[in-house]
């Protein structure tokens, strides 16, 4: 069975520069921001230069060719999106599904470290949603995004824990809205740390330092676009909550809760509060102090100590 990713026309955004910037850096925040209404994955910063090379680009009602243009703020812009092209998935029976409850209208899966949820970013094959399309068959082809058919919110790459997919268009609908404010759904995480998040103007610690609560905004680095990172404007709204579960030898059990599900949020709020996530190859850094126990767990482990372990 193959799924079709839809043709769409061409798209066009139309946006204000807030501040003075770089053209491309600019095109970059507003898609990363409206990624999830425009239904596209972010672009990185050559592909926005060739889009700007191929005329797709207006400022002030006129074609620019220039990536490094500086805006000015209040500046028009207006962006035509190349149509994207079709993918299409191919149901695969040697992906795992490993079903922890089944009801009529979802199903909450237990995802493997290293299983990719979606295609994207190069990835078109082995993925979650090819299990999805085995298991289901035709019938959840329509449900919700057909890129990502039955899939209600994501867990990264390298991230074990619980998911929860939609088996019908209703289900699909509610449980998404419970993403959204005021946030019925409840997320829970284990997060294995070397210390405990520091207090600062966003990040509050509660007066016996055993809990707290991280309100970094946070958007797409421009540097590096496979990275997310905390930003002072710009960006979106986060609050991750956190408290201490366990302490270990010169290691911390931290149970984290979602507010809200930014790309990365709870691997980058910890590293901007100077508690990175062990193991994390991205936003990790090497630890000066580990006990050996710690050590090797985090050698077979093979990649950041996180976990989603509840959802309610």
């Amino acid at each position: 069975m193959t799924l079709p990713r839809p043709e769409t026309s061409s798209q066009q955004i139309s946006f204000h520069a807030e501040r003075e910037e770089r053209l491309d850096r600019a095109i970059l925040e507003v898609l990363t921001r409206e990624k999830d209404t425009l239904g596209r994955e972010v672009p990185t910063r050559s592909q926005i230069a060739n889009w700007i090379a191929d005329g797709l680009i207006e400022v002030n009602g006129k074609v620019v060719n220039k990536a490094g243009a500086v805006l000015k703020p209040g500046t028009a812009v207006c962006v035509r999106l190349p149509t994207p092209k079709t993918l299409h998935l191919q149901a695969d029976p040697d992906v795992p599904l490993r079903i922890v409850h089944e009801e009529e209208s979802f199903l909450v899966l237990d995802k493997a470290a290293g299983l990719v949820v979606h295609p994207g970013a190069g990835r078109d094959e082995e993925t979650l949603v090819h299990g999805l399309l085995h298991h289901f068959g035709d019938s959840i082809q329509a449900i919700g995004d057909a890129f990502r058919p039955g899939v209600v919110h994501r867990l990264d790459k390298d991230t074990s824990g619980v998911m929860v997919i939609a088996k019908t268009e209703a289900s699909f609908r509610n449980l998404t809205k419970q993403l959204k404010p005021p946030r019925t759904m409840q997320r829970t995480y284990l997060a294995l740390v070397s210390q405990l998040p520091r207090p600062s103007q966003n990040s509050s610690v509660a007066k016996d330092g055993q809990s707290g609560t991280i309100s970094h905004r946070i958007g797409r680095s421009l540097s590096q676009r496979t990275k997310m990172s905390v930003l002072k404007e710009g960006g979106r709204e986060a609050v991750t909550h956190w408290k201490v579960r366990e302490a270990l030898p010169n290691a911390v059990l931290l149970e984290v809760k979602l507010e809200t599900g930014r790309t990365h949020q709870i691997r980058v709020h910890l590293q901007a509060t100077g508690a990175p996530i062990l193991g994390d190859p991205v936003y990790g850094h090497p630890q000066k102090k580990m006990s050996k126990e710690i050590e090797l767990a985090l050698r077979d482990l093979g990649r950041q100590a996180l976990h989603a372990f509840q959802l309610g």
